[in-house]
């Protein structure tokens, strides 16, 4: 049954021990109407007695092998659907390795493969998932609407637009000085049947949409009400109902509905919804520099230590400093927008009006705070390499910095509805642990350049 210490699915006891398992399972469960199979990257920390692990030892023969046995338990004997989730090593992403499982597989009515929308995880600057609209099988495409890089929904971020009828990147994908800054898989081996659901509706191997609604990531932040997570996935749920409609509709009877906004309110408040789109991708990602898009995730920001290696020297030695600069303050503009515009809402409920406000606002700070700690980064890192420093913009945006994590702070105590905030350093995963705050981060990056503009001060 084991191989070294894996349970190896090539051994016939061990497939002996899943079919009684899941014979068990439907003789103990019996309208149990199918089942969701996940085989790779599996955290079982925090369960007693468990060690988990990988069943796909032997890349493309593993898989055939373990999709042969459920489709023939699940789908052939006991006329139950599977949903296996391709997420995973290369299974997820590439094309020829898909088809090189898929294709020795018999579809069936019942077998779905499910599978994420982008090319590898749920960010932005990346292509559409290259392996839907493939091969002989149905597929359903999982949407996270919690995004866990993506502020969890202690404020807005809208994923609908994007989702549904393509990310505002993928207009550049035909210009190669934008998309060589694509995240994954985008240096030209693969390349997208598609671009958004919108496309994949009519493809025959389309077989629906299902939701993350909640979930996703490790820590916080930790929000005290789910509007915008609520948001995303009525409008991607509601949509893949009937598709006829657009997503704006949808948004805009989501403020109707679940806020009593007038028409007028409806229309700022589907403008909140796409500036949110539009700044974070500014003030996260880059048009200018391919970066490490996990360099801020759940509720932690990283400094130098968590870019993409040579990124900084790649920056300096095309000349886009500046502009890096600027395309950080262009999503600070989109946000203090979000935020007046929040303010200018008249939400019925008193509780949810000042979640709405305080949640832009939380943005805005965040945001902001970004802004600052890139500029410093920036600025501090050319110094670095030229032995010129612009010491005067370095320690005002130091200061800014310090301005702002007063004002986020004072933001929590004084807003009941406030998420928690990030915090100052980066993570670590200590594999079979936990994940845990690490020692680096943006504030250890700071300080860096702290100790340089103090030691120059005048005394």
């Amino acid at each position: 049954m084991y191989s070294g210490n894996r349970i190896d699915i090539h051994k016939p006891f061990t497939q002996k021990v899943i079919r009684t398992q899941i014979a068990e399972l439907f003789t103990r469960f019996p309208d149990l109407g199918g089942l969701v199979v996940r085989w790779g990257e599996t955290y079982l920390v925090d369960t007693p007695y468990h060690t988990g692990g990988n069943p796909i030892i032997h890349g493309v023969d593993s898989q055939v092998l373990l999709i042969n046995l459920l489709r023939d338990e699940v789908c052939v004997k006991r006329n139950k659907q599977l949903f296996y989730r391709t997420w995973g090593a290369h299974f997820h992403y590439d094309p020829d390795y898909y088809l090189k499982v898929t294709d020795q597989i018999q579809p069936h009515p019942n077998l779905v493969f499910s599978i994420k929308y982008p090319i590898v995880d749920v960010q932005r600057m990346q292509i559409f998932n290259p392996t839907l609209g493939i091969g002989h099988h149905r597929q359903l495409v999982e949407v996270c609407c919690q995004q866990d890089s993506y502020g969890k929904g202690a404020h807005p971020y809208y994923i609908g637009q994007g989702v549904i009828d393509g990310w505002e990147e993928l207009k550049y994908l035909d210009d190669e000085k934008i998309r060589r800054h694509f995240y994954g898989y985008s240096d030209g081996r693969y390349k997208a049947n598609l671009n958004c659901l919108r496309e994949f509706i009519t493809h025959p191997n389309y077989a629906g949409v299902w939701t993350w609604s909640r979930g996703g990531g490790w820590n916080g932040p930790y929000i005290t009400n789910e509007l915008w997570c609520e948001l995303n996935a009525l409008v991607v749920a509601r949509w893949a109902r009937n598709p006829s409609r657009t997503e704006k509709e949808i948004v805009k009877e989501f403020a109707r509905d679940k806020l009593g906004l007038s028409e007028s309110d409806q229309d700022r408040f589907y403008r909140i919804c796409l500036l949110s789109a539009a700044g974070t991708l500014r003030g996260r990602c880059s048009y200018h520099a391919k970066n490490n898009v996990w360099w801020t995730r759940d509720d932690v920001m990283g400094g130098i230590n968590e870019q993409a290696p040579g990124m900084f020297d790649t920056v300096i030695k095309e000349g886009v400093t500046e502009k890096m600069i600027a395309e950080k303050a262009e999503a600070v503009a989109m946000w203090r927008e979000i935020e007046d515009l929040s303010r200018q809402l008249e939400i019925p409920a008193p509780a949810m009006q000042e979640f709405v406000r305080t949640s832009c606002t939380y943005g805005r700070i965040k945001f902001e705070i970004f802004e600052k700690g890139w500029t410093v980064m920036l600025l501090g890192t050319l110094g670095d390499k030229t032995g010129n420093y612009d010491r005067q913009r370095i320690a005002d945006a130091i200061a800014d910095y310090d301005r702002l994590w007063k004002e986020w702070g004072a933001l929590k105590e004084s807003s009941p509805s406030c998420a928690t905030l990030y915090h100052k350093k980066y993570c670590r995963y200590i594999r079979g642990l936990r994940m845990e705050y690490s020692d680096t981060g943006l504030d250890s990056s700071i300080g860096k350049y702290r100790k340089l503009v103090s030691a120059e001060a005048p005394r």
